[in-house]
């Protein structure tokens, strides 16, 4: 199952409420002094989903989309990729809204529903799919 999450802090410029991010990739780890990015992966993990596991980089990805109305986000993504029975203990300051769905209800919805998920969320649920596959 994949948890989704629609973050409510920082992305909220860019992020909007009819669209949907993966938690994992939702939000943003800006590391802290001495801290690694898969660290501070893990933390925001715990402090917006309540969850924790070991996590490990799967891949990255750079990708350029108008957001909305020539708002443009290029960015570097990094995906993690953790495995966990924890159920979520949700930050509602964090995290405006999440469920569970499996990985073929998110594939299919993306191609029902295009418009209802974010730029990078796309481009990274295809490479989490092939991640799964091998």
């Amino acid at each position: 199952a994949v948890a989704t999450g629609v973050g409510s802090g920082a992305h909220v410029a860019t992020i909007f409420t009819t669209e949907i991010t993966v938690a994992s990739t939702g939000f943003e780890a800006h590391p802290r002094h001495q801290e690694s990015l898969e660290e501070a992966t893990s933390r925001r993990l715990k402090e917006e989903m309540g969850m924790s596991c070991e996590i490990k980089e799967a891949f990255q990805f750079t990708y350029k989309a108008d957001v909305c109305q020539g708002l443009i986000e290029h960015e570097i993504d990094h995906v993690f990729i953790g495995i966990t029975d924890d159920t979520p203990v949700i930050n509602t300051d964090e995290v405006a809204s999440w469920k569970y769905e499996t990985m073929e209800n998110v594939r299919q919805d993306i191609a029902a529903n295009p418009q209802n998920y974010t730029a990078w969320f796309k481009i990274a649920f295809e490479e989490v799919l092939k991640h799964f596959k091998k």
